[in-house]
């Protein structure tokens, strides 16, 4: 049989703690928020791969190309590939005569 409450102990000892009753109420609301927290930790860890394909007008190939990404330099060449963690992020494409 489960119990109907639940005693915290508050710091520093004794005897005393706070009940918390155990209703059906509390224990969904426990529930749903244990599954909100496990799906933050879960999906927040995720990066995305970026993949750069840079070229001049008609196709043209481009000379010298940087890729920043949030201010750090990621790569250099017109094809590039490269891993961000998940989020917004401010990229910057430079090619020389551009």
């Amino acid at each position: 049989m489960l119990p109907l409450s639940v005693r915290l102990p508050l710091p520093g000892g004794g005897r005393g703690g706070v009940r918390i009753p155990l209703n059906p109420k509390v224990i969904a609301t426990l529930g749903a928020l244990l599954l909100v927290v496990l799906g933050m930790m879960l999906f927040s860890n995720k990066s995305g791969t970026v993949v750069v394909a840079a070229a001049g007008n008609l196709g043209q190939p481009l000379g010298s190309v940087t890729v920043v990404a949030d201010g750090t330099k990621m790569c250099e060449g017109s094809r590039c590939v490269f891993q961000l963690p998940a989020g917004l992020h401010e990229l910057d494409v430079r090619a020389d005569g551009m």
